[in-house]
């Protein structure tokens, strides 16, 4: 998940099952940038966001909560990427006009 490796971008508009692949990995580089788009990039509530903060401090001893909230985390981002697209689908960027 880098800017400089673009292929690792979770992108709203990808496919759910490459955004679900990307999430949930496990490659040890990638999992502090997964917990940011959790505490930046979600509608969370604080509490939430403190639990997988505590998650993230302790996947090595308990790998299996933070699994849970990367779960859940994706599940949330599948659900934004969803009412995204409908968006994009009802309301579609104007075309701009071409002057001659």
């Amino acid at each position: 998940m880098s800017k400089s490796q673009p292929e690792s971008s979770i992108n709203i508009g990808d496919d759910p099952v490459v955004i679900r692949k990307k999430i949930m990995q496990d490659k040890p580089e990638n999992q502090e940038p997964i917990l940011g788009m959790m505490v930046q990039a979600s509608m969370w509530s604080p509490d939430k966001v403190k639990e997988a903060i505590s998650a993230f401090e302790r996947r090595a001893t308990e790998p299996e909560h933070w699994k849970k909230m990367k779960e859940e985390y994706t599940e949330h981002f599948l659900d934004i990427a969803k009412k995204w697209n409908m968006a994009v689908m009802k309301y579609p960027e104007p075309k701009s006009r071409v002057r001659e």
